[in-house]
């Protein structure tokens, strides 16, 4: 499988994570679909934690 057809549907699942947290009563399962989502986003776009330190906006 190509590699942006794998980036595609690592976004995909990223979005499934999200709303399934969204919908979720239970805040410790949301909490887990987030952070699945976010690994699944860094995944796709090749980013790791290092680069969404920089990117951060400043407080």
């Amino acid at each position: 499988m190509p590699q942006s057809r794998i980036a595609e549907r690592l976004l995909v699942h990223a979005g499934l994570c999200r709303r399934l947290a969204a919908a979720s009563l239970d805040e410790n399962l949301a909490a887990k679909f987030l952070r699945m989502a976010s690994e699944c986003a860094e995944a796709a776009t090749g980013r790791g934690e290092a680069d969404e330190q920089r990117s951060a906006p400043q407080r």
